[in-house]
């Protein structure tokens, strides 16, 4: 429920806290699986109450990369279903174990972090093929992985839009990504459903929908530069997270 709330103004979070928490008590495919079907559920609430919010023109652009990219990742993910090759290294003392696409996502984030706390005048506002490349980018990971909100987020928010039409935009797009990565997943719905996954399925989507309720009566109170800081701050935060194998 609390990732839910914070996940409501940053647009990441959930799908990645949830999943090593759903891979502790499920097999990695189901885990995979059961996120991303809470993470959809969670945006279908949330797109019910901010749709009129939604900056179209820039999810249609975004979109236009994010499915075909959301697509390709979630192929990869079908084909591999395998734990793929870590990279270990020590720092300080202490062993990690990570995986060359966190590392290369870790990297972004922190760069988006640093970028946001330039002076104004130089940070960037991007353009439409900016908005292509980030779609690409949050689409193929996304698919592959679930880690989509981030990237996301990172060129949302150097943007025009105002703080309601950035998480409006990015539940629209969330939404797309999720149901392209669904119809490729192959899901056993009867196990899914009514197997022994179903109490953690439940558990899960009931925490998100009271998070975002909760979220929602806050949305008034957090100001476009509050947003940018908590993006920025997450973005931080998250990608060393990821470079260091912690999620």
């Amino acid at each position: 429920m609390t990732t839910a709330v914070l996940t409501y103004y940053s647009g990441f979070g959930l799908g990645t806290l949830l999943l090593p928490t759903l891979s502790i008590f499920l097999p990695l495919e189901w885990a995979i699986t059961g996120t991303a079907i809470v993470h959809l559920i969670n945006n279908l609430i949330k797109l019910t109450l901010n749709y009129q919010n939604t900056h179209w023109k820039i999810a249609l652009t975004f979109i236009t990369t994010a499915m075909p990219s959301a697509f390709i990742g979630s192929q990869l993910f079908s084909w591999l279903l395998i734990a793929p090759q870590t990279i270990d290294f020590s720092l300080v003392g202490c062993t990690f174990h990570t995986l060359p696409y966190k590392i290369f996502i870790g990297l972004l984030m922190i760069l988006f972090a640093i970028a946001e706390w330039f002076p104004e005048n130089k940070k960037p506002t991007f353009t439409s093929k900016w908005l292509l490349i980030g779609g690409a980018l949050s689409g193929f990971f996304g698919g592959l992985s679930g880690h989509q909100g981030a990237l996301r987020s990172a060129f949302f928010i150097r943007t025009t839009m105002n703080k309601k039409q950035i998480i409006a935009t990015g539940i629209i797009v969330a939404c797309c990504i999720d149901v392209t990565r669904l119809l490729i997943y192959t899901i056993d719905w009867h196990t899914m459903i009514e197997g022994p996954y179903t109490t953690w399925l439940w558990m899960a989507m009931g925490g998100a929908a009271l998070g975002t309720i909760a979220g929602q009566f806050f949305i008034e109170k957090i100001t476009i530069q509050s947003l940018k800081h908590i993006i920025a701050i997450s973005l931080l935060i998250m990608g060393c997270a990821m470079i260091l194998g912690k999620v």
